[in-house]
């Protein structure tokens, strides 16, 4: 670190990978911020079959749906004339299933096979400036693609688009058991997957009974359009199509330049303080990462894109470690001296934000590297999420480990005896949270009870962006036991604590990495479990309090 306070390199390449990741979240807010409308379709085979099964016309049927807000009605070439007919008199516009877009068309969605789901199809084909719908997979790992599409050489207008899958149209199964199913789906889709089309399906009730009743998918569409309604959404009639960045080679470098100087000083931190690094060392590894950003960015710059998102988001996680790893030490330094002069829950509050603070900075660097169509319209994702996420529990569980082996050498009263089966036990309990937090992972989860799918419901009810559990619930609380053991010189819980208290760490920089999730959902979904979590710290620290005094005076 002392050799990067005067230099001028270093601090140059700082300041201008900031202001670059500044320039680029503010261009992606604005454009996140413009895209509020969302839209309903509906296709003509599955109105056909459900007015028939309703016992009405199918044109009354489609004239009860166009009354919630469903304004678009999806025909086939084989169906077009027909279809177009009953889109004008329920007052719809007419969409096309197919390949080739024509004027005149709304937008074109990929064609549907005989089972009513998407097939298998080419690139599209047309008038270009009918808008593209992007359906999102069935595995929520991005969107459809056809053979041979370049999506960074389409320049006709996009609409990320959300199709009711019959595992998503059901009222028991994935993701949350109940009746809640849908609306959840629905919910989330346009709120934190971008989704600004939404084409129905035929509902399915617990039985899995089909639902024919228009009223039932009024009544869901209202519900829909009063809680998008809540933040900040117009839904039915039109969509908005995103006004996504493409991606700047000039950009991405100046990008790069931040987590490049960052990793320079993460490694002058790493070095033992009795070694002197000459300042010439420092500014070849800057230069070197200079050049490397800019190399990058002229000659592979998707791979200098990915590697360096992946990097950074390693990196802010490894810096929360290394701040774990400065708690725990017992030397006299800066936080000791803080810590002696202020009451437990504060310098507890006061360790959050330096948990907090480089994981936030560093999601918020993952999602400036990332803000180009390519992965704000899901045709790339995130990778390397697992390892992202282990990599930093390892570093820190390493660093925890350094730094109590010194403290033992120079331990200056005996640690508190603890028993074998004590020490195993919460190596045991911290191993089996970590593999639970890994298993979890992801968008399709398998380990949630129907009792959390429901509390998680509800906190999506609550609060505008429902908060992680694994960050408020566990990670926040072990911060407080971490520190109260680090007091106590309680050696072998500092350990496993500290991991747990890592696993916030990561979960925050994660957040972030979810390129299809606005912004301001995430920064609020973060604030709101620091929040949660700064209280519960409070309370855990004022207990601690509580029995440190009475063991003294016992």
């Amino acid at each position: 670190m002392r050799g990067l306070k005067r230099n001028v390199l270093f601090w140059l390449l700082l300041a201008t990978g900031v202001c670059c990741c500044i320039f680029s979240l503010a261009r992606r807010a604005a454009a996140e911020g413009a895209d509020r409308q969302v839209a309903y379709a509906v296709c003509w085979s599955d109105a056909q079959t459900l007015s028939a099964a309703a016992g009405t016309d199918a044109a009354d049927w489609l004239r009860t749906l166009s009354g919630a807000g469903v304004g678009y009605l999806i025909g086939t070439d084989d169906t077009e004339a027909e279809a177009k007919t009953a889109a004008a008199s329920a007052g719809m516009a007419f969409a096309r299933a197919g390949d080739t877009a024509r004027t005149g068309d709304a937008f074109l969605l990929p064609p549907l096979g005989s089972d009513g789901l998407i097939a298998a199809y080419g690139a599209p084909q047309g008038d270009a400036s009918v808008p593209l719908a992007l359906v999102e997979n069935r595995s929520r790992t991005g969107v459809l693609m056809p053979d041979g599409f370049d999506p960074d050489a389409w320049d006709g207008p996009m609409v990320k688009t959300l199709y009711l899958y019959p595992e998503y149209a059901d009222g028991a199964g994935y993701p949350s058991p109940g009746a809640s199913t849908t609306e959840n789906v629905l919910d989330r889709a346009v709120a934190e997957r971008g989704m600004r089309l939404i084409v129905l399906r035929p509902f399915t009730d617990a039985a899995g009974e089909t639902v024919a009743d228009p009223a039932v998918y009024v009544e869901k569409l209202s519900t829909l359009t009063d809680w998008l309604a809540k933040r900040g959404y117009t839904a039915g009639g039109t969509f908005s199509c995103p006004d996504a960045p493409r991606l700047s080679r000039v950009l991405l470098a100046g990008m790069t330049l931040l987590p490049a100087a960052a990793l320079v000083l993460f490694l002058f931190v790493l070095l033992p303080a009795d070694i002197e690094v000459k300042p010439l060392w420092a500014y070849l590894l800057l230069a070197l990462g200079a050049a490397a950003a800019i190399c990058g960015a002229l000659i592979a710059p998707r791979l200098l894109q990915t590697l360096t998102a992946f990097g950074t988001a390693v990196l802010a996680a490894c810096w929360s470690a290394l701040w774990l790893a400065y708690l725990a030490s017992d030397g006299d330094s800066r936080w000791t001296r803080f810590a002696a002069k202020t009451p437990f829950p504060v310098h507890c509050a006061a360790a959050l934000g330096g948990l907090l603070l480089p994981a936030l900075a560093g999601g918020l660097c993952v999602g400036a590297l990332l803000a180009d169509r390519a992965y704000l319209l899901e045709f790339r994702v995130f990778t390397g999420v697992k390892l992202a996420q282990a990599a930093p529990l390892v570093f820190a569980a390493a660093a925890l480990i350094v730094v109590l082996l010194r403290r033992s050498g120079r331990a200056a009263a005996k640690p508190r005896p603890l028993s074998p089966a004590l020490i195993v036990l919460c190596l045991a309990a911290a191993a089996a949270a970590l593999a639970l937090v890994l298993l979890r992972s992801g968008d399709r989860i398998s380990l949630i009870s129907t009792l959390e799918w429901r509390v998680r419901d509800g906190m999506e009810r609550v609060f505008y962006a429902r908060p992680r559990t694994k960050e408020f619930l566990m990670a926040f609380p072990a911060l407080a036991l971490f520190l109260a053991a680090a007091e106590k010189r309680v050696r072998a819980l500092l350990l496993p604590l500290g991991v747990l208290a890592e696993v916030g760490a990561v979960s925050v920089v994660n957040t972030f990495c979810h390129l299809f999730t606005p912004l301001r959902v995430s920064l609020a979904r973060m604030l709101t479990g620091a929040a949660i979590g700064l209280v519960l710290v409070l309370a855990i620290s004022a207990l601690c309090m509580y029995i440190f005094a009475r063991a003294g005076r016992e």
